[in-house]
């Protein structure tokens, strides 16, 4: 069974979680994660826009010492503290 977690959907930001451990989009502050970052093991990114995107969420979550994999739809773009 897919569990899934909405945590934002519309213009002021996007993002959702699928079975604890890939992220759909980062289009919202750090703070609404709201721990849901821990386990991630994968972020699929759909497109940048800012509702898709959020920068400074990415640098936060280095800052946590978060560590995972991203993913882009037009490819691969490795690791997700790199792209702050």
């Amino acid at each position: 069974m897919i569990e899934y977690s909405i945590i934002s959907t519309g213009s002021k930001g996007n993002a959702v979680v699928i079975n604890n451990n890939l992220l759909i989009d980062y289009g919202v502050p750090f703070r609404a994660l709201n721990g849901a970052y821990k386990g991630l093991q994968l972020v699929l990114l759909t497109h940048i826009h800012a509702d898709h995107f959020h920068r400074r969420t990415v640098k936060n979550w280095h800052r946590n010492g978060q560590h995972c994999d991203g993913a882009a739809v037009s490819g691969w773009w490795g690791p997700c503290w790199n792209v702050a």
